[in-house]
């Protein structure tokens, strides 16, 4: 199972529909099918569009194919430049009792 959580919201099924989150600036998504945790923290807010893959439709555990697309509109003048500065953490979910890697 996979899921993304942002705040309060949580979203599963995510290799069987599509969502988007707007004006985010941090969220985790937890695969426990591949067991790792990837947190994600941006210093500016972006839109986060999640796209189920085609492919994942014929998979044993479709949550674990998905397509994450992070949008934001940037108006730039003359020679000024932007920047999107942030961080994405990994971890390895650890076993717990007899699902490996659950959380």
């Amino acid at each position: 199972m996979a899921r993304i959580t942002q705040g309060s919201d949580e979203y599963t099924d995510l290799g069987k529909k599509q969502f988007s989150m707007t004006q985010v600036t941090e969220w985790t998504l937890d695969d426990t099918y591949s067991g790792v945790r990837m947190h994600f923290k941006l210093h500016k807010p972006v839109d986060v569009w999640c796209f189920p893959v085609d492919a994942a439709q014929e998979s044993e555990d479709p949550s674990h194919a998905v397509t994450l697309i992070i949008n934001t509109a940037v108006t730039l003048e003359g020679s000024k430049a932007w920047t999107l500065m942030g961080s994405v953490a990994f971890k390895k979910l650890r076993d717990k009792k007899d699902a490996a890697d659950a959380i």
